[in-house]
């Protein structure tokens, strides 16, 4: 139990220079999947440092989540206006592919 919270109190701890560090993009697109409150709070702020910087990343982040939802209610009224959308987005190839696919989607 004591080193559970020795690294979680580590991943809770950011420092100046960590701010400044541009994470690699395998970390940006994990943190972008990940439900916000399952992030620590150094991924927290991390996470609205990139969304900041690049707002581009922001809106993925926004689609990624709505998608996520739809999925889990079956939102079939969405879809479309979130395919549209995301199609201008930088999620657009995976939209593409949606979109092809879209009989095994709604099937």
């Amino acid at each position: 139990m004591a080193e559970w919270a020795t690294r979680r109190r580590r991943a809770e701890t950011i420092s100046r220079q960590q701010l400044q560090k541009v994470p690699a993009a395998r970390t940006i697109a994990q943190l972008l999947t990940t439900k916000r409150d399952h992030l620590s709070k150094a991924e927290t702020v991390t996470d609205a440092g990139i969304e900041q910087s690049v707002p581009m990343l922001a809106d993925a982040h926004a689609l990624v989540g709505r998608f996520h939802a739809m999925i889990r209610k079956r939102g079939e009224i969405e879809f479309e206006p979130w395919i549209d959308e995301s199609k201008r987005s930088l999620i657009g190839s995976f939209a593409n592919g949606i979109a092809k696919d879209k009989g095994a989607v709604h099937g």
